[in-house]
């Protein structure tokens, strides 16, 4: 048979060997599955982070929303009462334009010819009655 004879220093340097290349290959396996629980880490706080961001623009585009439905009800509001307040701007006019025809009207009339007799009436009537008192 075969017979190997190694010294106690070989021995040791064999052992320490061994040792050394298992630590070695521990490092490696427990490297590689710290880099995967690292990068699964990442890939979950990317994905939160995107979760969150996604969260975050759906509630600002919600709110934007609300706003664009309420600034388009109150553009129609308003556009519907420009339209009542152009036709009373127009009634508005007409009816001045009434008023002014009537006023024009009204100066361009002579006074009526009642008022200057009875005054006239009223003076001789007056100067009569001052003849009649002095005879």
């Amino acid at each position: 048979m075969l017979s190997i004879s190694l010294s106690i220093f070989e021995i040791a340097i064999l052992f320490i060997s061994a040792i050394v290349v298992g630590v070695v290959i521990h490092l490696f396996y427990s490297s590689r599955r710290d880099e995967k629980k690292d990068s699964q880490e990442e890939k979950k706080s990317v994905s939160s982070g995107l979760d969150d961001w996604k969260i975050k623009y759906l509630n600002e585009a919600e709110i934007k929303d609300k706003e664009i439905t309420d600034l388009k009800n109150r553009l129609l509001d308003a556009t519907e009462n420009k339209t009542i307040y152009e036709i009373e701007i127009e009634e508005l006019k007409s009816q001045v334009k009434k008023l002014n025809l009537d006023v024009q009207q009204t100066r361009s009339e002579k006074p009526s010819l009642q008022t200057r007799p009875d005054y006239y009436e009223q003076l001789r009537q007056a100067q009569q009655i001052a003849r009649h008192s002095k005879a």
